[in-house]
């Protein structure tokens, strides 16, 4: 009767041991290991000892740089300096909550008002990055449905969940660079 109960006992904790690695490590990346592993600071350490700083004692030692400051090693586009605007602010999708009271999951409970881009302030201030490309991402970027060449708010065949963005969005002038 003790076997028998010792060996119930075995496979009880043995399945919970495998429900419990495999709900607890669904979709991870790694095993059961590097759960276990991850749930301690390593601290730092040196991957090779023999070239790595932070190897422990290492010996102090110079080195001697020459830099050739007569030619520029690399030139960027003068467009580098640019700007971004999250795709939420262009169409009027999911935003995260502005008194971040509760924790929201994904992209957010509230809409993002749709962005004017008709205020001169704006055009004041992005005049000042000239010449610059405007970015436009974040992560309802997925859920937007483009038709250029439509003006209208409000576009047929616009697939559930997601948002128009049209040239409208850009005022009366988008074609010719002007708002």
């Amino acid at each position: 009767m003790k076997r028998k109960s010792i060996i119930v006992a075995t496979v009880v904790i043995v399945f919970l041991v495998c429900l419990v690695r495999f709900v607890g490590l669904w979709g991870a990346s790694g095993g059961i290991y590097d759960f276990i592993a991850g749930q301690f600071d390593p601290g730092p350490t040196a991957i090779h000892p023999q070239t790595s700083i932070m190897a422990p004692r290492s010996p102090a030692f110079g080195i001697r740089a020459k830099i050739d400051l007569s030619a520029p090693v690399n030139e960027i586009a003068p467009e580098y300096l640019s700007f971004a605007l999250d795709s939420s602010q262009l169409v009027g999708g999911k935003w995260w909550n502005p008194k971040a009271d509760t924790v929201e999951v994904g992209s957010g409970t509230v809409h993002s008002p749709v962005f004017d881009f008709n205020r001169p302030r704006i055009d004041l201030l992005a005049s000042a990055l000239a010449p610059a490309y405007l970015r436009i991402g974040g992560s309802e970027s997925d859920k937007i449905f483009y038709d250029m060449k439509s003006r209208a708010a409000h576009v047929k065949g616009v697939p559930d969940g997601y948002h128009p963005f049209t040239k409208g969005l850009f005022g009366p002038d988008a074609e010719s660079g002007k708002s």
